[in-house]
């Protein structure tokens, strides 16, 4: 069955997808346009009357609500390759390196991390 006004779906679509990516992205959260914002936006640009504007107001809250979820689980899963990586990496390299040339790689590379404010560097022996 063909959604009737199907490209203003994919408008809604598009419009959702962009504001959660860039907001992520940016790290803007905060800065992201509510529902009620976005349907305004819709609704303006679309011309939609306020029965319409109230039938998509659901649909734009549960694809909003979807969208975060699945980038939650990206990033979660970004992080956790990553992780796993650097680990594999360090081990490799312990291999090669001496101790003290390890511990070396360890201080400056959490020197140039962007979580060094977060972590206490390894201390030298």
């Amino acid at each position: 069955m063909k959604y009737k006004g199907g490209s203003k779906y994919v408008y809604i679509i598009f419009v959702l997808a962009m504001v959660v990516v860039v907001g992520n992205a940016f790290g803007q959260q905060s800065q992201r346009p509510s529902v009620e914002e976005i349907v305004a936006k819709i609704k303006q640009d679309l011309k939609l009357n306020d029965d319409q504007a109230v039938k998509i107001t659901p649909i734009v809250q549960n694809q909003i609500q979807q969208m975060q979820a699945i980038i939650k689980q990206a990033q979660e899963k970004v992080r956790a390759d990553l992780q796993a990586l650097e680990q594999n990496t360090e081990a490799k390299l312990a291999q090669v390196l001496t101790p003290e040339q390890m511990t070396e790689f360890k201080i400056r590379q959490q020197q140039t991390s962007p979580q060094a404010a977060k972590q206490p560097a390894p201390q030298k022996k």
